[in-house]
């Protein structure tokens, strides 16, 4: 990049067609899923050619099993863009994106089945499939399966234990909800026994997770409920 100089349109226009080609070199040629990726991302974003980048998003999901293009075909396929709008098998593509290790797919796939709102509702499968999110070290689905287990929700039978552990876990990996809802639950000592220690610890820990994500060092503190 360093030798173009991008201000200029038609070193602009250059620089971008030989992108193009390196990148079709290395899908069409070297057949590398990344850069079959790659490819199918320039048609989508530079190009503004959705239909290409799906049809080649879905090739290399299809055949080369990259799960972060079948997890980018399933976003067209549920949005209908550059193809036929279809969420449910959108889910599908999801499942694959899952299967060939990309983590965010699993994820989406598991709160698609929980929520009911693309495919069927199916619990078992949503909680699978969050399972596997939270597994590949993913907060929030972690955090969503502490709260069916906390509250006997999505076809899980209630048990605080394994609530915690899930719940734990989730803060632990960054989820703001996560370390909430354990402050509160030892700060009311309904759930589990009160500990002022544990309701101070996950408190502070959800407020950290809160100033990062704002990106705000100076952001008030989180009202966890009475007393603070």
């Amino acid at each position: 990049m360093a030798d173009y100089d991008l201000s200029d349109p038609k070193q602009v226009e250059t620089y971008l067609r030989n992108i193009e080609t390196e990148y079709s070199y290395q899908c069409l040629s070297e057949r590398e899923a990344d850069g079959c990726h790659r490819l199918a991302e320039f048609y989508s974003t530079i190009k503004r050619d959705d239909a290409k980048g799906a049809e080649i998003y879905k090739q290399n999901c299809d055949e080369l099993k990259y799960g972060q293009s079948c997890f980018s075909y399933a976003a067209k396929r549920v949005h209908g863009k550059g193809v036929d709008k279809n969420p449910e098998d959108g889910v599908k593509y999801l499942e694959k994106s899952c299967e060939y290790g990309f983590s965010k797919g699993c994820s989406n796939a598991g709160i698609s089945y929980l929520a009911g709102d693309r495919v069927p509702r199916d619990y078992e499968k949503g909680i699978k499939y969050l399972n596997l999110a939270c597994d590949q070290g993913r907060a929030e689905p972690c955090s969503t399966i502490g709260s069916g287990y906390l509250l006997g929700k999505y076809g899980l039978e209630k048990n605080i234990k394994v609530a915690l552990n899930f719940l734990e876990k989730s803060c632990d990996l960054g989820s703001l909800t996560g370390c909430i809802k354990l402050s509160v639950a030892y700060k009311q000592g309904e759930i589990v026994p009160k500990n002022d220690a544990l309701a101070l610890k996950y408190r502070e820990r959800a407020e950290k997770i809160d100033k990062f994500k704002r990106g705000d060092n100076s952001v008030p503190s989180i009202s966890l409920g009475k007393g603070g």
